[in-house]
This record gives structure tokens, C-alpha cells and sequence, in this order.
């Protein structure tokens, strides 16, 4: 958002770049995800031994057994997860939440730059605050969720339903 703008203005089919810049990132992102994360301790390969056991010990599985705790587990009833209320209550929550948010991304801009004829480097700067204060807001709605849990003025129940109508 911050360099789409810029992008725009400056170089020459500009917007296309925008895709290429994300694209490349995600081509940078891709291996250091691969070498750096693992299924299990067991199968990482950069933590050390001692590590590698301590995580062990406090997930409650032996180290040296790569088996052992997806063995401890039955099987998960997807058809009766996907068909429960509450899940079904969170992705209609999710899908309106996303609806609204992907419009007013799309049409903030557009608005900004044909209606009020501010530039669109100018116009991908307000979109981008948006995005920068994001995680601050979740952050510090967080804190404020557990003070209420903990303080005993809602229950976790009632504090996730009204956090997560608020998003």
C-alpha cells in the first residue's frame, strides 16, 4: 500500500510492478519458510538438542519418537465440526467482516482519487494507516480482552462473541 502509490506515479505501468513486487516477496518468503519450519521438534533441523528436548518435555511426547503423539489422537470429526453452530457462526462473521473490509479498500481509493482528485500515491498512503494501525488495534484489544476475563466483568464466551462482532 505504502509503495503502490508510488509505483503507480513513477514508474511506467506502474500497477504492474505492484504484483511483481508481492510476487518476489512470496518467492523470498517461500524457502526461509521451508528451512525454518518443521512439522515436529523432532524433524527441525536448526534447533539444538537441548531445545529440541525441552519443547519435548513441556509438549509431553519423547523426543526421540517421531510417532508418538499424532498416534494419541483420534480422528477428527470434520463433518461434525463444519456443521456446528458455532463454526458456522464464525464464517458467516468472517465472510461479512471480509466483505466489508475488501470494499472499502477497493472503493476508498477509487473514491479518493476520482472524486476528490487526491493523487494515488497520496490516496495508497490513507489506505496504508489502515494497515499499520491494524496491528496496534489487535494488540491492544487483546490486552483489553483478557483485563475483562480477568477482572471478572465478562466471561471469555461473552468477551470472544463481542470482540469478534466488533471486528
Amino acid at each position: 500500500m505504502l509503495f503502490g502509490g508510488l509505483l503507480c506515479r513513477y514508474v511506467s505501468s506502474g500497477w504492474i510492478y505492484i504484483f511483481f513486487l508481492t510476487s518476489m516477496l512470496g518467492f523470498i518468503w517461500l524457502p526461509l519458510w521451508l528451512w525454518l519450519v518443521a512439522d515436529s521438534p523432532q524433524s527441525h533441523r536448526t534447533i539444538s538438542e537441548q531445545e529440541r528436548n525441552y519443547i519435548c518435555e513441556r509438549i509431553g511426547i519423547n523426543s526421540n519418537d517421531r510417532k508418538a503423539r499424532s498416534s494419541s489422537f483420534s480422528p477428527v470429526p470434520w463433518k461434525k465440526v463444519f456443521r456446528s453452530k458455532p463454526v458456522i457462526a464464525l464464517v458467516v462473521t468472517q465472510v461479512s467482516n471480509l466483505s466489508g473490509l475488501f470494499f472499502f479498500y477497493t472503493n476508498v481509493g477509487k473514491l479518493l482519487t476520482e472524486i476528490h482528485r487526491v493523487p494515488p500515491q497520496h490516496a495508497g498512503y490513507v489506505l496504508a494507516v489502515g494497515f499499520i494501525f491494524m496491528p496496534v488495534v489487535s494488540l491492544s484489544t487483546g490486552v483489553f480482552a483478557d483485563y475483562l476475563v480477568r477482572s471478572n466483568i465478562m466471561s471469555l464466551t461473552n468477551v470472544r462473541k463481542v470482540f469478534t462482532c466488533l471486528t
